[in-house]
């Protein structure tokens, strides 16, 4: 009998994984059909329509806006009123379906004008970190269109190179690759590691800008650090990078303005004693990065990825599965 019972768990769970693989299978074609008609629809009614796509997408995931609301209570506090997470969550939807809009434009003929829309300020801070020869790693996180750094940047003559997870599903990685391509930006995929970590130091070396997003959680491999007032599972990659290669650490952040133009902002390489004992440099820097991440976060919280189970730590089979 309990043969027979593990048999039929891992019949259904194929069963769910080949469904799950046809799935994002359609989800692939119809991206490639979304960047399709994103050359030939007008702007203002692809956005419109990306905007309403994405509202619809927010409202139809119950869990997403529990763990958005779960997520506000735990950085604002547990009297966050319950009106004004429905609002956040329509605020967030509204970034997220323009955001979405933009990455197609910024693969299509639209691209000159987008990159017209996007200001950098504090190159002083990059051009004082590269002279030091050492490379930087740019550290960012998943606010404002994060995807449009390393297009911008590499169009304005910086040599940066970003750092991206891939879908482990075929379909939706192809295509996810194709848009990236055809932006410009510069890209190292983070499977397999060994290789990724591989062209990482190699850049460095070669007096180049990689761009690591650093907020979400880790709390198999990464440390706990503070995150508005609250312990959070956080990478440590940035921090290891740099004690390893002595590349100083630059926060790097885009947010979305009113008028629909984008600023990225550059802050001053990250200041910190070394010590010599490894795991608490390790900490103190990642803590450092951590502090400018929340400090973008409680300017432009609407830009955020308040989906991500942030706060999750080990142990902790209350919250949800992403």
């Amino acid at each position: 009998m309990k043969k027979t019972g593990c048999q039929n768990r891992r019949r259904r769970k194929e069963q769910s994984y080949r469904m799950k693989v046809f799935a994002y299978h359609v989800l692939g074609l119809m991206t490639r059909l979304v960047f399709f008609l994103s050359r030939l629809v007008p702007e203002r009614a692809f956005v419109y329509c990306s905007r309403r796509g994405a509202a619809l997408y927010m409202a139809s995931s119950s869990r997403y806006r529990r763990r958005i609301a779960k997520n506000l209570k735990v950085a604002f506090g547990p009297s966050y009123p319950a009106e004004k997470v429905k609002g956040f969550t329509r605020e967030m939807g509204n970034h997220l379906g323009i955001s979405v809009a933009e990455m197609f434009f910024s693969a299509t003929h639209r691209r000159k004008d987008l990159l017209n829309r996007i200001r950098i300020q504090g190159r002083e801070h990059l051009e004082k970190a590269l002279a030091l020869g050492k490379g930087i790693i740019a550290v960012s996180g998943h606010i404002g269109n994060f995807t449009l750094i390393s297009m911008k940047m590499g169009e304005e003559g910086y040599p940066m190179i970003m750092l991206v997870k891939e879908s482990k599903y075929e379909a939706v990685a192809r295509v996810l690759r194709m848009l990236q391509e055809r932006q410009g930006g510069r890209f190292i995929y983070m499977r397999p590691w060994k290789d990724a970590l591989r062209n990482i130091i190699a850049s460095l070396r070669r007096n180049e800008i990689v761009c690591l997003l650093a907020d979400e959680n880790k709390r198999r491999s990464g440390v706990e650090v503070d995150f508005f007032g609250q312990p959070a599972a956080t990478a440590l990659g940035p921090a290891v990078i740099s004690l390893r290669t002595g590349s100083p650490v630059v926060p790097v952040f885009i947010v979305r303005q009113a008028d629909g133009t984008h600023t990225i902002f550059i802050e001053p390489s990250l200041e910190y004693q070394v010590t010599g004992d490894r795991r608490e440099d390790e900490r103190t820097l990642t803590a450092a990065y951590t502090k400018v991440i929340e400090r973008y976060v409680r300017a432009y919280p609407e830009q955020w990825s308040w989906i991500n189970n942030r706060w999750r730590r080990k142990g902790d089979g209350s919250a949800d599965q992403v």
